[in-house]
């Protein structure tokens, strides 16, 4: 019988029994409360790296708003830009035309009026003349100014004014140079702002990607933090459970051991 056993073996089994007991009252409360603890601990340390993610990602959005915001502005400069180029192709376009009609066309056309002009004058001079010897006749010409003076006024001004539309020509041409090469800034900057919107875009998707992984990482974040909390109700009320079970094995282990040492001679 058990009363019998050896007292050797019946203190080990009473002391066995109620070194279990304690063991068992002191896993019961560590399961009841000090993993709770940390539990809260691990599922506070995901909600903060939730909330650290979704603040991130809260700043990420502003930034891509902002970002879409200049791609529009970026577009909308790019094509006064392109406007600003076809109107400065056109506009060097009419300045060579009308620097062309003024250095070659129209003084082509004094020169020849000029050289008609020489012989008008010869016959202004002789109708001069001959006005002047009818007046015996009664033919009253007395003009302030005779006819071929006056045309060798107009035929000097038109000199000048050839002169003056060459050298207004020289100076279209100039600003021609200088239309050309703004036309070429124009066409630069504008390709430099083509290219950084489209560098802006990429770094939009980018952005994107980043929300996108975000969102992913927060909800597994959130899904580990619901599960662990589960698992770990779970794992308390099986090892609770468990430890339960076994505290009349160690009372009884107890209870046999103490009898059958103080049932025993020494």
């Amino acid at each position: 019988m058990l009363s019998d056993a050896p007292p050797r073996l019946a203190r080990l089994w009473e002391y066995g029994g109620l070194a279990g007991m304690a063991l068992s009252a002191v896993t019961v409360v560590f399961a009841a409360l000090a993993i709770g603890p940390w539990v809260r601990t691990a599922t506070d340390s995901f909600d903060v790296l939730s909330g650290a993610l979704e603040a991130i990602d809260s700043t990420v959005e502003v930034v891509d708003e902002s970002l879409m915001v200049f791609t529009e502005t970026l577009v909308g400069v790019d094509g006064v830009f392109s406007e600003t180029d076809a109107t400065l192709a056109e506009v060097s376009t009419v300045v060579l035309a009308t620097g062309g009609l003024l250095q070659e066309d129209i003084p082509g056309q004094i020169d020849s009026i000029q050289s008609a002009m020489d012989g008008l004058i010869d016959t202004a001079n002789i109708v001069d003349g001959v006005l002047g010897a009818l007046s015996f006749v009664g033919v009253d010409y007395d003009p302030a100014v005779p006819l071929d003076e006056a045309l060798i006024d107009v035929n000097e001004q038109l000199g000048d004014l050839g002169d003056s539309l060459s050298g207004f020509a020289a100076d279209l041409f100039s600003l021609t140079v200088s239309v050309n090469r703004l036309n070429d800034e124009v066409g630069e900057v504008g390709a430099t702002l083509s290219g950084l919107s489209s560098q802006v875009e990429d770094s939009r998707g980018l952005i994107a990607e980043y929300q996108e992984t975000a969102t992913t990482a927060r909800e597994v974040i959130d899904s580990a933090s619901d599960r662990l909390t589960a698992q770990v109700w779970i794992i308390r009320l099986l090892g609770v459970g468990l430890l339960l079970a076994l505290v009349p094995l160690f009372s009884l282990l107890w209870w046999t051991g103490r009898s059958a040492r103080l049932g025993s001679p020494d």
